[in-house]
């Protein structure tokens, strides 16, 4: 994934590379890295982890880990050189979720930790952090409106940390929005006016996926609204900056979430603008390709026109005309595929699974299955039907060896997706099981 690289490339390139001490180790009041001293107290054996997370994929990158080897010892996070300043997260290996660490160039502080649970921790030396930390631990049950009086103290007291930039995102996140549509257009428009775009803090941000979501939906969910959402968030940034790289990846991966809405023409305008000939290289080849193929399957086979037809046959040589499918059908799920391509042999066990919770899910809808070799090489091809689930699938191939419907549907890259309706009209060109299911619910019982 984009987002991974982005972060893995940002780690290696500041250094990253924390390391435990036997004693703690005096500042020398550098204004670059960090330096996190935690006392443990009858601890032993535990291991502690200090990590990252992307508001974008909310995966947590572990930057390093210390095991704690005797019942009372000081062990050290300690990183020399420059960081970019991010909320960093500390918890235990055993543990799902950590507590959330401030940390600016040249923070020192000392933790203290006598206790199975990370939340428990408390922090003495360094306000920025003990604050942080309490504002965690407060009480569950205060109202919002508490919640808000809270983190706006914090933002006058630390209007230079990277904890301004995280509190002042969980305020807009929270923020009322307006009623009226001329209102929520203004206030889309002027949305990020609270932060730098161009800000590479913006990177590590934990809640950047909430804060993108709320500015996404915050008008109706159409091709046009999320054009103007894309345009009013990249349009005046450098495409060399980090945050560009975040953003254009979340409207990727937010577009395919709401798939269903028939937002290809917004994916279209963002290849076309802003991600096509890869001018920045902040995308990694296979990523590039990946969206340059998604934009030519779009070209080639709109979403909402009648799919090209084509003749297939079974291994029995009965000949079928896609033509002749899809009217007897409610739904029709075509599936071009390798039995050796590595991706096609974990996916596909995982279509067939997912469709057979649907169809009896929805036992009055008829769905037809379609798995279609798409290699001349088929020495493989039963065995990879029975192995991979699709015993209950229309298997088919091409009696054509040219294959002419590769080129007719982009279908060069395998697997590749085709839902289309009773009609014939391709309405999804993924496997996205909560836009199928919408899909599907949307029609007349």
């Amino acid at each position: 994934m984009l987002i991974k690289k982005i972060i893995l490339i940002a780690i290696l390139s500041i250094g990253l590379s924390a390391s435990a001490q036997q004693k703690k180790v005096k500042s020398k009041g550098s204004k670059e890295g960090f330096e996190i001293s935690i006392h443990t107290t009858n601890l032993k054996d535990k291991k502690l982890q200090l990590y990252l997370v992307t508001g974008v994929t909310k995966k947590q990158f572990i930057t390093d880990s210390i095991a704690i080897k005797e019942n009372s010892k000081i062990v050290v996070f300690k990183q020399p050189k420059k960081i970019i300043e991010a909320i960093y997260y500390l918890k235990f290996s055993d543990q799902k979720n950590g507590v959330g660490i401030a940390l600016d160039n040249g923070a020192v502080m000392d933790l203290y930790l006598n206790s199975n649970t990370i939340e428990e921790i408390t922090c003495s030396n360094n306000a920025i952090n003990k604050d942080f930390i309490e504002y965690q631990q407060q009480d569950k049950s205060i109202t919002s409106e508490q919640k808000t009086n809270k983190r706006n103290a914090l933002l006058s007291r630390y209007p230079n940390s990277i904890l301004q930039l995280y509190l002042a995102a969980e305020n807009k996140i929270t923020e009322k929005v307006p009623v009226t549509l001329e209102e929520k257009i203004s206030y889309r428009n002027s949305y990020f006016t609270f932060m730098d775009l161009t800000d590479k803090r913006i990177l590590f941000l934990p809640n950047s996926t909430k804060l993108l979501y709320k500015y996404v939906t915050l008008l109706p969910i159409t091709a046009d609204n999320y054009i103007d959402n894309i345009d009013h968030s990249l349009k005046e940034l450098s495409c060399k900056s980090k945050s560009f790289g975040v953003f254009s990846n979340y409207f990727i991966s937010n577009l395919a979430f709401f798939e269903s809405y028939q937002l290809e023409d917004a994916y279209n305008y963002l290849y076309k603008t802003y991600i096509d000939k890869n001018p920045c290289d902040i995308f990694s080849t296979a990523d590039y390709n990946n969206y340059a193929n998604k934009y030519a399957t779009n070209i080639k086979v709109p979403i909402g026109t009648k799919c090209p037809d084509f003749e297939l046959v079974s291994k029995d040589s009965i000949t079928y005309k896609l033509s002749e499918i899809y009217p007897k059908n409610d739904f029709t799920f075509v599936v071009f595929y390798s039995p050796s391509c590595v991706h096609c042999q974990e996916k596909m066990p995982v279509v067939s699974d997912s469709f057979k919770n649907l169809k009896n899910k929805y036992p009055t809808k008829n769905i037809q299955l379609i798995g279609v070799i798409n290699d001349a090489d088929e020495s493989n091809w039963t065995q990879f039907i029975s192995e991979k689930k699709l015993d209950y699938w229309l298997n088919l191939k091409s009696p054509d060896s040219k294959r002419k419907y590769q080129e007719d549907f982009n279908a060069y890259s395998n697997p590749s997706y085709f839902l289309i309706n009773k009609s014939g009209d391709v309405i999804l060109k993924t496997f996205n099981i909560k836009a199928i299911e919408e899909l599907i619910k949307s029609t007349n019982p």
